[in-house]
């Protein structure tokens, strides 16, 4: 019967602990999420609310949308990458919520508009033709 060595017999308990180290540096080395896109992605989507000129039909969402850029901005210097990241995307959000309502308050203007013009485009005709409404 052939013997084992004790270099031998150790060689599954020092592959368990190679196995386990290695899979310690991946957690390691396994960075938190980027933020850097997130919160770019949230700038430029609040300079879009600026420039389409939001600041009056949705106001509270464009507001909210840089108070949670500035909390994502101070979280990701403050070495929190999570919420730093959650922080960003809800600002994103926010800001494009700001454009779409202030595109909907547009366009209930305009339909107002046309319905007035409509109204009186309406009364015109009737007026010339002779039939009453």
């Amino acid at each position: 019967m052939k013997t084992l060595t004790p270099s031998v017999m150790n060689t599954p308990a020092r592959l368990l602990a190679a196995g386990l180290i290695c899979i310690g540096l991946t957690a390691c080395v396994t960075a938190a999420p980027a933020t850097q896109p997130s919160i770019q992605a949230a700038e430029q989507a609040i300079q879009a609310a600026e420039t389409a000129r939001v600041l009056d039909a949705a106001s509270p969402e464009l507001t909210l949308a840089r108070s949670k850029i500035q909390a994502a901005q101070k979280a990701e210097a403050e070495k929190h990458p999570l919420e730093a990241k959650r922080l960003a995307d809800e600002a994103r959000v926010q800001a494009e919520l700001s454009v779409a309502r202030a595109a909907a308050a547009k366009a209930r203007a305009v339909n107002e508009d046309l319905k007035t013009s409509n109204s009186t485009l309406k009364t015109e005709l009737q007026r010339n033709t002779g039939n009453q409404p």
